[in-house]
């Protein structure tokens, strides 16, 4: 069962608006998120998150090098470890031109 110490701090949640228009308009990530929920027929409320990358220890110090967001390939090997569907925002932009 998961207890407050059992997440991560600090962490937030802000709210974020998606400019009218969607990934064609501005190809983010708030963007992305409510064009997959309109994508869906659904409304266009979504949550986001990012990855934290926990970085690298360095033996005998205490320091971590190479922390911070995931981005690119690394999210991708992220994905692909842990069995999850990936689409980048250029292959949803490419979709909704093409099918819309």
């Amino acid at each position: 069962k998961a207890r407050p110490d059992s997440f991560r701090r600090p962490g937030h949640v802000l709210p974020l608006r998606s400019r009218p228009g969607g990934v064609r308009q501005r190809p983010g990530h708030t963007e992305a998120a409510t064009e997959f929920c309109r994508l869906a027929g659904k409304a266009q409320a979504a949550a986001i998150c990012e990855i934290i990358d926990d970085g690298e220890e360095t033996p005998g110090q205490a320091l971590v090098q190479n922390h911070g967001m995931l981005r690119g390939e690394a999210c991708i090997t992220f994905a692909r470890k842990w069995g999850l569907k990936v689409c980048t925002i250029a292959d949803l932009v490419a979709y909704v031109e093409k099918t819309e």
